[in-house]
């Protein structure tokens, strides 16, 4: 049984990790809630690429094999901002009970420190939860971002809901979601049940006022609330509390030129069937689609970087 007083220390995993050091280095009970400071860190992204040949392309789509992200490197850091906060359930308390955790300081870095907000509350709603931390916890469970995390009642499992937004450059891209566990040692590990995919898009002059990503033909759950197996970090859907669980997409306004314009989408870990429809609506009211003509794989924690997709052709 470990004192919660004493801080964490955990090691970075996947594609953001929470990482927490101890306050008290002897192990001595540390008064205060004050004092109780997790340490974050985040771990950069590794990326692979899609078959060339993925849309079915001739020309320059199939000759052009784009790679935003370089295996192994990191051009882009990805860095803890304002306002961010997690969830922590410790094994001690009640039935669903979330303890959120705010950023203290490393906003604009990969390394920060979060304290407990004093902010605790069930997904049961009939429990009370003590805003008081529990003095003694045996194994505990998080997840990031906390304003998109569930802990079950029934069986203290986390639930985490995978954006319904498709992002316009990678620098855009936030609140990955990730879920974290540790033992009365107190090393929590954060790993990325969700991975990236990446479409490079040109086009002759095209405005596109909204873009889609449809896999109800791959019969793929890309969006909603999902379980997250404490093992293997697999996910299970559950449900879509807004709107349709195979679409996702971008709004706003981009012309298209032979510059690509670089979207990401974080998806579920899985294969991907031919099938999977990627819609653009033009700003003159037409509609172009291009479909996959074989399956593809998105791996947890990975930049999947599709081939270049050319919308004028």
């Amino acid at each position: 049984m470990k004192h919660l007083r004493h801080s964490f220390l955990a090691a970075a995993g996947a594609m953001g990790v929470l990482a927490f050091a101890a306050c008290n280095e002897a192990g001595e009970t540390v008064s205060g809630e004050e004092d109780f400071i997790l340490h974050a860190s985040i771990a950069q992204p590794v990326a692979a690429a899609a078959p060339a040949t993925l849309f079915g392309a001739s020309g320059r789509e199939a000759e052009t094999q784009r790679t935003v992200i370089q295996e192994g490197t990191e051009p882009h850091p990805i860095v803890w901002k304002t306002d961010d906060g997690i969830i922590i359930h410790f094994d001690t308390g009640v039935q669903g009970a979330m303890r959120v955790f705010n950023i203290q300081s490393g906003i604009g870095t990969s390394e920060a420190e979060f304290v407990y907000s004093g902010f605790a509350y069930s997904s049961d709603p009939d429990v009370q939860v003590p805003m008081e931390l529990p003095d003694t916890y045996h194994s505990l469970i998080a997840g990031y971002p906390a304003m998109f995390v569930t802990i079950t009642p029934e069986n203290r499992e986390v639930v985490l809901e995978a954006p319904r937004e498709i992002y316009l450059g990678l620098e855009n891209v936030v609140d990955y979601p990730m879920y974290g566990a540790a033992g009365a040692d107190g090393k929590i590990n954060f790993v990325c049940p969700f991975g990236l995919i990446c479409f490079p898009v040109t086009g002759d002059n095209i405005t596109v006022k909204a873009v889609y990503i449809d896999t109800t033909a791959a019969n793929k759950e890309v969006t909603g609330r999902f379980q997250i197996n404490e093992e293997t970090y697999e996910t299970t859907f559950l449900n879509s509390p807004h709107g349709s669980e195979f679409e996702i997409v971008w709004t706003g306004t981009v012309q298209l030129t032979d510059t690509p314009s670089e979207f990401y989408a974080i998806v579920p870990a899985g294969e991907y069937a031919a099938g999977t429809q990627f819609r653009f609506a033009t700003s003159d009211g037409g509609v172009i689609i291009k479909h996959t003509k074989q399956p593809f794989t998105v791996t947890r924690s990975r930049i999947l970087n599709l081939p270049l997709l050319d919308v004028g052709n």
